[in-house]
């Protein structure tokens, strides 16, 4: 498992208060990193981006002149880029109208007043979110298989052989339901379906909508017995990246968007 740490952001008019933040945080056992950590000589941005990178949350300490510091805001900005998990803290006499606004759409903590009473809260916070990423990574990722979805799989086989032959594996689904159940516990490649099952004749654009409601990166095709052009337009209006009968170009579509 992934070692999830906290970056401190903050003026360096903050820093006692950054340091009590990181006594406290470290007091409860979380990993902290803040810019005390730069060993001379080290180009200040990549260390930086670094340590952002490899940081599950990022504290922000928001007060009058971390709001218009340059460096403040280039670590929240490009945390905010990356994805990362923000969590600001008011401090000090801070002009709230002086917040950025995307950091004003997050839920702000108030530690201005009566702070004691906000350490658990911020505490909470943060074990949150790494209990979230620690879910997320849980996700088994099969970077080198495809789940195949088809009620009669033994139709598929030679298909399969070949695709073997490039290195891909297979997960085999017979139904909607148990392509979703294995989606929900691993990430693949690719996704093939067919369309008509015991489960109704348009089975594959069910799939499809379920996917796509969680997941719109996932390439997914539709091989079936059609190939007119109609129902190739329907399926990529669905969010198919391709619908055939030909294996051949089955083939030219999957290698297309994994390779």
């Amino acid at each position: 498992m992934k070692e999830q740490k906290v970056f401190i952001s903050y003026s360096h008019t903050s820093r006692p208060f950054a340091d009590l933040v990181k006594l406290k945080l470290q007091e409860k056992g979380i990993d902290v990193w803040d810019d005390s950590q730069i060993a001379g000589g080290e180009e200040w941005k990549e260390t930086i981006d670094i340590a952002i990178d490899n940081s599950s949350v990022i504290v922000c300490l928001l007060d009058n002149n971390s709001v218009k510091s340059q460096y403040v805001t280039y670590e929240w900005a490009y945390a905010l880029g990356r994805g990362k998990h923000i969590i600001p803290i008011l401090e000090g006499n801070i002009d709230l109208l002086n917040v950025h606004p995307k950091l004003q759409a997050k839920q702000c903590l108030d530690f201005r007043q009566d702070y004691n009473l906000k350490w658990n809260i911020l505490i909470e916070s943060i074990h949150n979110i790494f209990n979230i990423n620690q879910s997320v990574e849980t996700i088994n990722n099969k970077k080198d298989t495809i789940l195949w979805v088809d009620d009669r799989p033994s139709n598929n086989i030679y298909e399969r052989s070949v695709f073997e032959g490039m290195g891909l594996k297979f997960d085999l689904a017979l139904s909607t339901n148990e392509a979703l159940a294995l989606l929900n516990s691993s990430k693949y490649v690719a996704i093939i379906s067919d369309m008509g099952r015991v489960e109704g004749p348009n089975e594959g654009y069910v799939l499809l909508k379920e996917v796509r409601r969680k997941d719109k990166q996932t390439p997914f095709f539709i091989y079936a017995a059609s190939n007119l052009p109609e129902h190739k337009i329907l399926a990529l209006s669905k969010g198919a990246q391709g619908s055939t009968n030909s294996f051949r170009e089955l083939i030219d579509l999957v290698t297309a968007h994994i390779y």
